[in-house]
C-alpha cells in the first residue's frame, strides 16, 4: 500500500514529528502521547493543533498555523528581542501501521510570528517560497545616470527621508 493510501485509509495511524531550529537551538515534539526516537533524535510529546498547508495564488500560500501551548521554549524566544537567527520549522510524518514506510517530509518552513493568548500560543510558518517574494516597504528610481542627491540630478535628500 502506498504512503498516501495508507494516510487516507481507515487503517491509518498518521504520527507527526515536529521540529523547531533557531541557530544551533532544537527542539522535537511529536503529537503521539508517548515519547519517539528517531536514530539519535527524540520527540517529546504536545499537544498541538496545525492547519493544513493549502496552495493556491492567494498570499497565505502554503501557510501553516500551529496552536501550541505557550510554555515552549520557542514562544518565549519570539517575546523577547527578536534574534537575527531564522527559526526553522520540518514537519515530517510516519504511519504507525507500516513499519515498512520510512519518515516522509511532510512540510518544511519558517517562523514568521509567534502570539501569545494566555496558555496557548500561535506560529505563523511560511515555506521558503513567500520568503522570496517580499518586496520592500519603499524603493526608489530615478531616471538619471548620476549619483542621487547631486547637484545635476536635482533631488533634495530631506524630501526623499522617513521617520
Amino acid at each position: 500500500m502506498t504512503f498516501e493510501a495508507l494516510e487516507t485509509s481507515s487503517f491509518s495511524q498518521p504520527i507527526e514529528y515536529l521540529t523547531i531550529k533557531n541557530g544551533s537551538e532544537l527542539w522535537y515534539y511529536t503529537n503521539s502521547n508517548i515519547i519517539e526516537t528517531i536514530g539519535a533524535r527524540t520527540f517529546t510529546p504536545l499537544a498541538y493543533t496545525r492547519t493544513e498547508p493549502v496552495f493556491s495564488k492567494d498570499s497565505s500560500d502554503g501557510q501553516i498555523k500551529f496552536t501550541i501551548p505557550s510554555n515552549i521554549p520557542i514562544v518565549e524566544f519570539y517575546e523577547t528581542l527578536p534574534s537575527s537567527k531564522i527559526s526553522s520549522v520540518t514537519i515530517e510524518r510516519v504511519n504507525r501501521n507500516d513499519p515498512d514506510s520510512g519518515v516522509q517530509i511532510f512540510w518544511k518552513g519558517t517562523v514568521a510570528s509567534v502570539k501569545r493568548d494566555g496558555d496557548l500560543a500561535t506560529i505563523l510558518a511560511v515555506p521558503p517560497t513567500q520568503l522570496d517574494a517580499q518586496v520592500p516597504r519603499y524603493t526608489y528610481s530615478a531616471l538619471c545616470n548620476w549619483f542621487l542627491f547631486q547637484d545635476r540630478c536635482g533631488l533634495t535628500r530631506e524630501n526623499w527621508r522617513h521617520t
